[in-house]
């Protein structure tokens, strides 16, 4: 078990990213050659070609999961081809000659791309975990750090991805190669969340029928995300019976999971809404959180602009309240960029400037701002203003709602 005790820099991080790639290329031969030594056992007949094929399987998941994981994704995807021709087929015990050439000629095409990418040494696709940015900034109360995430996964390139990826977000990390080894965790620590591959040497449902098993003994609050090659219906449905919070088919997307994680112990947005203040100077923007805060309205702020799509991500605000000048990005700037984001396209966004300009105002309408707030103006006033448009936008959501679901929507 691995454990770091402090976030790295950017400059590290990154060199410790590169290490753990170059690591894990350096492997991919030898795996290769892990999978055609089982696959020569499927010329023969009866248990040996089973074995070989289930063998094959499974070493062909951890490829799919771990060069996914690294950035390789060409290999990912053809490793992923290869997967699903084995799939419906690997408890055979006689194959016929058509199958084998098939198989065959996936083994090649598998072997020639890895050599291709090993000579590159270089991903075809920036990893999602290249250049992770540090967590937010501790104004926003998202870091979470002293909080630990259980890692369950018996490939060590995928696991030791996972470690480094949560602590970058601020998180205390725990894995485990085995399920047995979870059990014993849980019975003496409750952690954060539990990330659990589906897959394990005892079948290919193990995780979900591990965490069926412990799901009684731990608090009912603690997320549990799996991580699978596999995205047939069997799969999900012993995920869902074990009281899975989220399923990722592999290659995972680590920015996402690590957000679910996050959403996942988010407590509910307060009724009156949620407000991200994004202002580079932190005392004003502390003034008017603690009047927000004061009239029931939940307050996050964040001072580093070109952090804001992390930060919304994080915070999930019903609306932002943004400064228009802020050094290395102008709010005119950030909200275009945020309108970019199809995510956050109508997301409200109200301006505050220290000047009247109506050329500015203009401009800031013609990019979707939904208002502009004179930073002089009474803190009662603004809260009242904020106040009313967030029971407008949460009337306006019900609304919404209702209207999606009933039955003249589907005609």
């Amino acid at each position: 078990m691995y454990k770091q005790e402090n976030v790295m820099t950017d400059s590290i991080a990154n060199e410790k990213l590169e290490t753990l790639r170059a690591s894990y290329l350096g492997k991919l031969p030898e795996k290769v050659r892990e999978i055609e030594m089982a696959l020569q056992r499927v010329n023969g007949s009866g248990e040996d070609v089973t074995n070989g094929l289930r063998e094959a399987y499974g070493l062909l998941h951890k490829m799919i999961g771990g060069a996914g994981i690294y950035g390789f994704t060409s290999i990912s995807t053809m490793a992923s081809t290869f997967l699903d021709f084995v799939r419906p087929r690997k408890d055979l015990q006689n194959l016929p000659a058509s199958t084998l050439a098939e198989i065959g000629q996936l083994m090649r095409a598998l072997r020639e791309e890895v050599e291709r990418v090993v000579e590159r040494r270089q991903p075809e696709t920036e990893s999602s975990a290249l250049r992770f940015h540090p967590p937010a900034h501790p104004s926003l109360g998202m870091h979470f750090a002293g909080r630990e995430v259980f890692v369950v996964d018996d490939d060590p390139d995928q696991t030791r991805m996972l470690d480094f990826v949560l602590q970058q977000a601020g998180f205390e990390v725990a894995t485990f190669g085995a399920l047995e080894d979870l059990e014993y965790a849980l019975a003496e620590r409750t952690p954060f969340a539990i990330v659990s591959d589906m897959m394990f040497p005892e079948n290919n449902l193990a995780g979900a029928e591990a965490i069926a098993r412990v799901r009684s003994r731990i608090d009912a609050s603690v997320p549990v995300f799996f991580l699978s090659a596999r995205r047939d219906i069997a799969a999900r449905l012993a995920a869902s019976r074990a009281g899975a919070t989220r399923y990722f088919t592999k290659p995972v997307d680590v920015r996402g999971l690590i957000g679910a994680i996050e959403k996942s112990k988010r407590p509910k947005s307060s009724p009156v809404g949620r407000v991200l203040i994004i202002d580079d100077d932190l005392v004003p923007a502390q003034f008017i959180a603690a009047k927000l805060t004061e009239a029931g309205v939940e307050t996050d702020i964040l001072t580093s602009p070109l952090l804001a799509l992390e930060a919304i991500e994080c915070s999930n605000p019903d609306l932002l309240l943004l400064d228009y000048y802020m050094p290395g990005c102008t709010g005119l700037e950030l909200a275009a960029v945020i309108r970019q984001h199809e995510a956050y396209f109508d997301l409200p966004i109200i301006f505050l400037t220290s000047e009247a300009n109506e050329e500015v105002e203009m401009e800031a309408v013609a990019i979707g701002s939904d208002d502009f707030f004179r930073k002089g103006m009474e803190p009662d006033t603004l809260v009242k203003a904020l106040k009313a448009r967030l029971s407008r936008i949460k009337a306006y959501a019900s609304v919404k709602k209702a209207n999606l679901w009933s039955p003249e929507a589907n005609c």
